[in-house]
């Protein structure tokens, strides 16, 4: 078997900033609040997500506009006591449909699939 040369993945030429927006949640007087908090200056490499990523949406989340992303930052999906993190990246906005350990570039890598909020993206 061959080795992989994963090493371009972390070359800061094909990382880009991006910003998440971490949503936890509780519940008071019967209501669920949401105190957004803002987390800056992490980095990932982007890519399309592949037909296989987007096999493991639901059939009405396959039409969305998805992301593969690699990062060291460990995001969060639907949780407990949280709702899905958002990236923005480029001025738009994803959220967090799935979140993986991606261990092809050693501990502490994810590989996180997010999906578009709106239906069409600003031109870039």
């Amino acid at each position: 078997m061959s080795a992989l040369d994963m090493s371009d993945a972390l070359d800061p030429m094909y990382m880009d900033p991006f910003t998440v927006i971490r949503r936890p949640e509780q519940v008071v007087n019967g209501r669920t609040v949401v105190n957004p908090q803002t987390v800056k200056g992490l980095w990932g490499t982007f890519c399309s997500a592949s037909p296989a990523d987007l096999a493991t949406l639901g059939d009405a989340r396959v039409f969305e506009r998805a992301f593969s992303i690699v990062t060291k930052a460990h995001l969060k999906g639907a949780e407990v006591g949280y709702q899905p993190d958002l990236v923005v990246w480029l001025g738009s906005q994803y959220v967090v449909a799935r979140v993986e350990p991606y261990p092809h570039l050693g501990s502490g890598f994810f590989q996180v699939i997010a999906v578009s909020t709106t239906s069409q993206e600003p031109a870039l």
